[in-house]
């Protein structure tokens, strides 16, 4: 897996498959009861010359694939695009995959890719894979979640919503495609530097307490 640096991984979390409890969602600051949404307009990154730094900041690897929201509603999977498109069939295995979460609904935001050889999210063979009908190599990078068990999160921070999110993917087999998209607290520009020579796509970098609809900035 890739090293932003050598004390801060980007990797597979090696506790996955431990079932940990998961927190009372009533009780995260933000959360409150409400219907899962069929679809939320995704929010979209602003370009920028220069990454931002600071301590209300994080930063997340920029994949090259495609941006995909899965709605989870007991065994009911979709896979929706930006655009409100229903591609599950096209991403089957990752469906399947979704329905190990221990949630009875969910509606997450992430990327589906394909990794090289050297671990590097690669758009053209994702689409090669596509046009095969090949499954196997899906990874589906989750990097957000708006709705848990009956629960609206789209007003609360970030950072408690990654949190719930990461002890839902850790309780999966530790072979699942479904992943959990950690997040990086150091210095922007350094990591964006460390992204750059490993030949990544870029960052994505975000407001630890930013809501859903608020904005993010991307560098690359």
């Amino acid at each position: 897996m890739i090293k932003l640096a050598s004390h801060c991984p980007l990797r597979r979390d090696r506790h996955r498959g431990r079932k940990s409890a998961l927190p009372e969602i009533s009780k995260i600051v933000g959360a409150r009861k409400g219907l899962l949404h069929s679809f939320l307009e995704p929010s979209l990154a602003s370009m920028c010359d220069t990454p931002p730094s600071g301590a209300k900041w994080v930063h997340e690897i920029k994949y090259d694939g495609y941006r995909m929201q899965a709605r989870i509603d007991r065994q009911d999977v979709r896979l929706l695009t930006r655009k409100n498109l229903d591609w599950t069939r096209r991403f089957s295995s990752i469906a399947v995959a979704l329905k190990e979460l221990r949630v009875g609904s969910a509606l997450l935001d992430g990327d589906i890719v394909v990794e090289d050889a050297n671990g590097i999210s690669s758009f053209n063979e994702l689409q090669s894979d596509l046009k095969a009908g090949r499954q196997d190599r899906f990874a589906y990078h989750v990097f957000d979640i708006h709705h848990c068990d009956g629960f609206d999160l789209t007003q609360v921070t970030l950072v408690n919503r990654k949190a719930l999110l990461q002890q839902l993917i850790s309780a999966l087999p530790a072979n699942s495609p479904i992943r959990f998209c950690e997040h990086l607290e150091e210095d922007g520009r350094t990591t964006f530097e460390h992204a750059r020579k490993l030949g990544l796509e870029g960052i994505v970098s975000k407001r630890r307490t930013c809501r859903i609809g608020q904005g993010e900035a991307s560098t690359g």
